[in-house]
């Protein structure tokens, strides 16, 4: 987490260290139950990344999961460590929708350029933020803000107002974390009360910088006490809670919470637009400034030689002015290859625009992908060598690792040809997913992410149970957020009218709901209500929409409703002639165990 005060850089940095600097740290409490040590756990939050239209049909759900940073809606990866104690009674969760989006993700478009921003505004901001503002993109970037006093009401409609999310306030610290589109960030900075700005980042252990938070809460093993402390008095406890920072190996993992706020802890992006004329470019929402690239066979100069920057013949819909030159006049031992800092995930792509403006021979180059830190190379995942440009999404699933390097290398040489490489992007997501996007008209839509839904769909308080009838029924329209298949809901068949499917969520220590919607009405609008149940009987409200328009990706955290039955539904709150609901791409992102235990999370 990097956060910054109100004051000067030095107590920023000092803040900074103050919150997350103490990687395991002993706490004494009482043996009853306490309620406020309890609540005492360190939250946070913890994003999501990017999707480019250009992507193929077998990249769909990706496509409605993430977004780009060239025109599509995302949330941006990050963890904080702010104290739960410290949160006021509005921080438990805020689900306002995310304004003025396309919507639909993937129809936006972009100034290839990028956006300027004053330095004034640059001064607002860190140089990481300032070069994800410069994308001006409707990525959704996940930011700490900075006030110069204790934000209010004020602040939150300035940022939903720019298209963003509030995702907390605090009481006992002046600032505010927020999604917010890349392209408003210079608008946001620049509203009165804004001290400084900067992306809520990814934790990095200082002993290794390519290892993000790994192991979680521990406490000692052994004892006769309750499994999450040990007992030194029949009042008194000791347990130790481990940031995750460091690896321990004398210590047990036992059990987990969440530190980071599950509507933004499911995905990553590492990016390099080649804005800068240095090979250690990050304009992403993680940092990947730390593992610049590396090349073989040439200069090791990022200006001269067979492989460098330049702003010449770059790729059609390059975001910057500037892109990656290979030379195919070197040999076969020329490549450039680059260090994927990234731990846990479960699915991840590697993404890149390229171009080869004439050659007069064989010219080939190939992109390449290793496990073990280069010691082996994948076969070619994609051969360029035909004259022409494209955008290319690969599969690199199989292939993440603590040591997963992505690499550009030349197969066939020739005297002119010369190869063109613009943003350049890994993007990845951990944990599993529960999905329908209603592609047919039925109920029973079957789940492909790693989960399988517990029950289809069932309607309650409608005058038919039909798939295709009713006022609750999945239907074809362009009024669907995705002008497709969606699930409706009207309003009109009256209150507690409701729609509900059921998902495993035993085992996790993490899950969100998410989806796309587009409400209708008339002069008056009703209201449709979000609920969880882990019984059937006693139901939770996690949201509430109740303002007319399309959104995109609005997200509820379903964190708190561990069961093997767990129930989400649809329900109407406020019945209103003329109003519908319109939902589509419904998804349960979940977080289960050590293999997708990146983030950080502890007790």
């Amino acid at each position: 987490m990097r956060i910054k005060t109100p004051t000067s850089r030095k107590s920023r940095a000092t803040l900074g260290l103050v919150l997350v600097s103490v990687a395991v740290t002993a706490i004494l409490f009482g043996t009853g139950h306490d309620r406020n040590a309890e609540e005492s756990r360190s939250r946070g939050s913890n994003t999501n990344l990017a999707n480019q239209n250009e992507h193929s049909s077998n990249s769909a759900w990706r496509a409605r999961s993430v977004s780009s940073h060239r025109g599509e809606i995302a949330a941006a990866p990050s963890q904080t460590s702010l104290f739960k104690s410290d949160m006021n009674a509005d921080e438990s969760q805020q689900s306002l929708p995310i304004a003025g989006s396309q919507g639909v993700r993937g129809t936006a478009s972009v100034q290839s350029s990028g956006a300027d921003i004053s330095e004034k505004t640059a001064e607002r901001m860190s140089s990481a933020l300032a070069a994800l503002a410069r994308r001006n993109s409707l990525q959704l970037v996940e930011v700490i803000i900075t006030h110069e006093t204790p934000p209010t009401g004020v602040e939150r409609d300035n940022i939903v107002a720019l298209g963003g999310q509030l995702l907390r306030q605090y009481d006992n610290f002046p600032y505010t974390a927020a999604l917010v589109p890349s392209n408003r960030l210079g608008e946001l900075a620049d509203t009165a009360n804004v001290h400084f700005m900067d992306v809520n980042a990814r934790v990095y252990s200082t002993a290794a910088a390519t290892t993000s938070a790994w192991q979680t809460a521990n406490v000692p093993a052994g004892g006769t006490g309750a499994s999450t402390y040990f007992p030194v008095s029949s009042t008194l406890g000791v347990a130790v809670v481990d940031s995750g920072v460091a690896n321990h190996s004398d210590l047990n993992v036992v059990s987990r919470h969440a530190f980071n706020d599950a509507r933004t802890s499911f995905f990553g992006e590492l990016f390099d637009g080649f804005y800068d004329s240095n090979y250690a470019g990050s304009a992403g929402t993680d940092s990947w400034s730390s593992t610049p690239w590396i090349e073989h066979g040439d200069d090791g100069n990022s200006a001269t030689g067979n492989i460098r920057i330049q702003s010449a013949s770059c790729p059609a819909g390059t975001s910057g002015s500037q892109c990656l030159a290979i030379n195919a006049n070197s040999s076969t031992s020329t490549w450039i290859e680059r260090a994927v800092p990234i731990i846990g995930s479960s699915v991840a792509y590697f993404d890149y625009r390229y171009a080869l403006p004439a050659k007069s021979a064989n010219a080939a180059l190939v992109a390449e992908v290793s496990a073990d830190g280069g010691l082996t190379w994948s076969a070619p995942l994609q051969t360029i060598n035909t004259i022409g440009s494209g955008y290319s999404t690969l599969n690199i699933s199989a292939y993440m690792s603590a040591k997963t390097r992505i690499r550009f290398r030349i197969s066939k040489t020739d005297p002119t040809a010369v190869f063109n490489i613009s943003d350049v992007q890994v993007w990845y997501r951990t944990g599993t997913a529960y999905y329908d996007d209603f592609a047919t008209v039925s109920y029973a839509n079957p789940s492909y992410w790693g989960e399988s839904w517990v029950s289809n769909w069932t309607e309650n308080g409608d005058g038919t149970t039909g798939v295709s009838a009713g006022n609750i029924r999945v239907e074809t329209s362009t009024q669907c957020a995705n002008r497709n298949n969606c699930l409706r809901i009207d309003a009109t068949g009256g209150v507690n009218a409701s729609v509900q499917r059921s998902v495993n969520l035993t085992g996790m220590f993490q899950a969100v709901l998410r989806f796309d919607y587009n409400l209708t009405s008339g002069t008056n609008t009703g209201a449709f209500a979000i609920e969880a149940s882990t019984d059937g009987s006693t139901w939770q409200q996690v949201g509430l929409l109740n303002q007319p328009g399309l959104k995109s990706d609005v997200r509820f955290d379903l964190s708190n409703f561990t069961g093997s039955n767990t129930r989400i539904r649809l329900r109407v709150a406020n019945a209103v002639a003329g109003t519908t609901l319109r939902v589509n791409t419904f998804e349960v992102d979940v977080q289960r165990g050590d293999s997708f235990d990146q983030l950080g999370h502890g007790t």
